[in-house]
Order: C-alpha cells, then sequence, then structure tokens
C-alpha cells in the first residue's frame, strides 16, 4: 500500500499538469472556489485537479477518501488520468 502512495503522486504530475493548465482559466489554478464549482458543473479535469488537491494537501485539508471521489467522478467521465490515479490509489 505505501508504495502507490509513493506512485500516485508521480504518476500524477506527469499525466495530468499540461492538460490541466490548458483546460482551465488561470485564476482556478489559485482558487479553492472556482475549481470547486467548476468540478461541481461536472468538468472532469477540475475533478481531477480537486482530487490531486486533496490527496496531496494542497490549499485543502488532506483526505484520502475525498480524493478517491474526485477522481471516481472523473474516471466515470472517461478521463483516463483519474482511472489511472484510482488505480495506483488502490493498489
Amino acid at each position: 500500500m505505501k508504495r502507490s502512495f509513493l506512485t500516485l503522486p508521480l504518476v500524477i504530475a506527469l499525466t495530468t499538469s499540461a492538460a490541466i493548465s490548458q483546460s482551465l482559466p488561470p485564476d482556478d489554478h489559485q482558487n479553492v472556489a472556482s475549481l470547486q464549482s467548476a468540478a461541481d458543473q461536472g468538468n472532469s479535469d477540475a475533478q481531477l485537479k480537486l482530487g490531486i488537491m486533496y490527496f496531496n494537501g494542497q490549499e485543502v485539508p488532506q483526505n484520502e477518501a475525498k480524493a478517491a471521489e474526485w477522481f471516481q467522478k472523473s474516471a466515470d467521465q472517461g478521463d483516463e488520468n483519474a482511472q489511472k490515479a484510482l488505480k495506483a490509489l488502490f493498489r
């Protein structure tokens, strides 16, 4: 299980940062409320980003359960990076 926690941030960082940077307005990178709103409206990139933030405890309290929920929502929309994150999280 510990191995998954070490590999998850690396997998996510390598596969998602460019896609997220291009798909969300610049203000959303710093504004958790805007990101939350986009995620609540079904933006799969925002859902994935929130999952990453909750997993790492960046700008929000660390919460693996919430991270998994956001990864799942994004994965349900077909986001391959979210699917990879879920696989790594539950190894």
